[in-house]
Formats: structure tokens, C-alpha cells, sequence
């Protein structure tokens, strides 16, 4: 018994067709081909005009949208509008500055202070949500980040950390210099001492 064609060799054959022949028949319910009201797909990201902030005013991140990892994100100033950021604008802000320091003939990168904040946003596209934002200096709301708080609560203007990971420097500390083995086959409080034993002064 003959097969007959899915797509046809003559115009009345087969059950689907092309451009060029025409189809034998299509069977289907109905087609609208008036009908325009295809659902809405709701843009989370907000697509209008953004400007650049200025290197010393807030900038935040928020939480567009939960899920899915990390969630989505969007960039805002403090009055919840969507902002742009340039190549290098990050490399240009001070807070995050990060140079390395000679200590105690070890390389460091010193962290210096910075003041954060999280809000609800007042207004703009994502008012209500949730938003985080750091500044070199204070802002409205803001608070200086916990690592810039000693052991007794006082503020302090840096902190260090070892540029490289830490090896054995042959004593009781903990080092940090290019081309060094890390430290490895060591217990947690053991290399908490020998780091504490490198803050000295």
C-alpha cells in the first residue's frame, strides 16, 4: 500500500505543505489568526534610562527576584533608580581600593573602612524591595561594616589579610609571601594561633 506524503510532490498530496505547493487538507479545530492577546511576560529588569552615580554617593544592589541560585539582581541609588556602572567606575570608588602593604616582610592587602546599609527602597520601579548599599564614608541609615569593629566593639580604619595563602614560615606564625607551600596538615585552632601570633604589633 502506498504511503502518501507529508510534504507533497503536487499540489492535493500529503497532509502538511510548503510555500510553494499548495496542501491537500489540514486538520486542525479552529485557527484565529485575528487573535493578538498572546500573554504578557512581565520584564523584571527595569529597561529605562539610567544614569551613572557620582564615585562618593551609596550605590546598592537589589533583590529583584528570588530563585533560581543567586536570584536576580539590579544596581540602585538610594532613591531606588536604576543606575549604570562603566567599565572601571569600581576600580575608581575607594572603598574598594585595595593595595597590597608590606608587614613584618609579609604582603597584605590592606581593607580600608567602609560604612553599609539595608533598606526597603522608597520608591522607583522595585519600591518595597529589599536593596543593600555601601559607602566609603556615612550615609542616612548606614552603619560601619562589622569588620571594622574591634574586639571590644571600637572602630578601626583597616584591616589586613595575607595576599598570599598562608605558609610555615619556621616559627609560630602564620606567613604570607609570593612562592611559599601553603600550610597544610593543620588543625583550625593551631592555624588561628599561629595567625594571631603574626598580628603582633
Amino acid at each position: 500500500m502506498a504511503t502518501r506524503n507529508i510534504v507533497p510532490r503536487a499540489d492535493g498530496e500529503g497532509q502538511l505543505g510548503t510555500a510553494e505547493k499548495k496542501w491537500g487538507e489540514v486538520n486542525t479545530n479552529s485557527i484565529n489568526v485575528a487573535d493578538t492577546s498572546y500573554p504578557v511576560i512581565p520584564t523584571l529588569i527595569y529597561s529605562g534610562f539610567r544614569r551613572v552615580p557620582a564615585l562618593d554617593e551609596p550605590i546598592g544592589v537589589v533583590l529583584v527576584q528570588p530563585g533560581g541560585g543567586a536570584g536576580i539582581w539590579d544596581r540602585v541609588d538610594l532613591a531606588g533608580n536604576p543606575i549604570t556602572v562603566p567599565p572601571g567606575y569600581f576600580s575608581s570608588r575607594p572603598e574598594y581600593q585595595l593595595n597590597v602593604t608590606n608587614i613584618d616582610s609579609q604582603s597584605m592587602v590592606n581593607i580600608d573602612k567602609f560604612h553599609y546599609a539595608r533598606m526597603s527602597l522608597p520608591a522607583g520601579p522595585y519600591a518595597g524591595k529589599q536593596a543593600w548599599f555601601i559607602n566609603k564614608t556615612a550615609f542616612s541609615g548606614s552603619e560601619v561594616h562589622p569588620a571594622f569593629l574591634n574586639n571590644v566593639g571600637a572602630e578601626i580604619d583597616t584591616f589586613w589579610v595575607g595576599a598570599y595563602e598562608a605558609f610555615a614560615d619556621g616559627s609560630t606564625k602564620a606567613g604570607s609571601q609570593n612562592n611559599k607551600p601553603p600550610l597544610v596538615s593543620i588543625d583550625f585552632p593551631t592555624m588561628v594561633s599561629r595567625c594571631s601570633a603574626r598580628n603582633a604589633s
